[in-house]
């Protein structure tokens, strides 16, 4: 199955791109607090590649 329109990953490969486990991703989309936005689509959720980055960008420490 293709990705639809707008977002590049499913799960599994947002996970792997984040250096995540899938089953985080899953613990963070059913908790009150999200942390990367994502569609669900039937049974595949899916996630964009800029949503990913920019949750890179907000863990990164900076040095002081």
């Amino acid at each position: 199955m293709h990705a639809p329109a707008g977002f590049d990953f499913d799960r599994r490969q947002a996970a792997e791109y984040l250096g995540l486990e899938p089953k985080t991703l899953a613990e963070w989309a059913a908790s009150a607090k999200k942390k990367i936005p994502y569609a669900k689509i039937g049974s595949k959720t899916w996630y964009r590649r800029s949503d990913c980055d920019a949750l890179i960008r907000r863990s990164t420490v900076k040095a002081a």
